[in-house]
This record gives C-alpha cells, sequence and structure tokens, in this order.
C-alpha cells in the first residue's frame, strides 16, 4: 500500500541514465565478442548524455587503447578524470595508461596515489603497485 503519486516517471531524469547504462552493458558485451568498434559506437553514444559520462570516457579509453590508437585513449582517460575527479578507476586507467604506454612512471604514481585515496576496490593491489615503482631504477 505505497503511495506511488510521489514517485516520478520514469519517462524523466531518469530515463537517458538508463538507457546510457544500458548501451554500456551492451559494449561491454560487443567488446567481450571482440567487437571493439560496436562497443566504441554503444559508449560514445551513451558518453553523449548527461548520465555518467566519466565512466563511459574510461570504457572508451579502454576501448581505444585496445585498438592502438593511443592518443585517443589517453584523451579519453583524461577527459574522464577532469569530469569526475571522484571516480577511482578513471585514475587507475590513466594510471596503467601512463605506465605501461608512456613509461610514466611519475604520472602513474600520481594517478595510482589518488586512486588508493579514493578508496578504490584494488587500493591495496595498487598500492603494493606505487610501492615497486617507487623502488625501481626509473622512479623520479
Amino acid at each position: 500500500d505505497r503511495d506511488v503519486s510521489r514517485v516520478p516517471p520514469l519517462a524523466g531524469s531518469a530515463e537517458p541514465r538508463l538507457m546510457a547504462m544500458s548501451r554500456n552493458l551492451s559494449a561491454f558485451r560487443e567488446w567481450e565478442m571482440g567487437n571493439a568498434p560496436a562497443a566504441r559506437s554503444l559508449l560514445e553514444q551513451a558518453a553523449e548524455g548527461k548520465g555518467y559520462p566519466a565512466e563511459y570516457q574510461t570504457n572508451i579509453g579502454i576501448v581505444l587503447a585496445g585498438q592502438g590508437r593511443w592518443k585517443d585513449a589517453m584523451a579519453a582517460f583524461e577527459r574522464a578524470v577532469a569530469s569526475d575527479p571522484e571516480l577511482p578507476d578513471g585514475w587507475l586507467n590513466l594510471g596503467l595508461y601512463r605506465d605501461v604506454y608512456l613509461g610514466d612512471v611519475a604520472g602513474a604514481l600520481s594517478c595510482y596515489d589518488r586512486y588508493v585515496t579514493l578508496n578504490g576496490p584494488r587500493k591495496d593491489e595498487v598500492a603494493k603497485w606505487s610501492e615497486w615503482l617507487r623502488k625501481s631504477p626509473s622512479s623520479p
């Protein structure tokens, strides 16, 4: 016996967010099947809306890196952290990119440290990466 008169209709603000989430899930399925162009297209559509563009920018970056489009991938990761500086996965992916593709130890460390500070789900593992990088000969 709930009063549904105060529940907003789905056709309002929730609909774009739900559509974006659906596209994100569809993109993941396409990515798993090896269809990176379709995954990218779906993610770009999702990122156009007001839903959660930072999360989708991170996913677009992953797809672009997988396609060897390094500059575009980095731009997507940077847009993600600029759009939502509190998104742990954005910092993790930007850090991995800087570490693996650029060899930018200082840049990677700053991203990994931010991820740990934000209590990302892999914070213990990432803290160990940071410790290892700080001890490496290429460390600043």
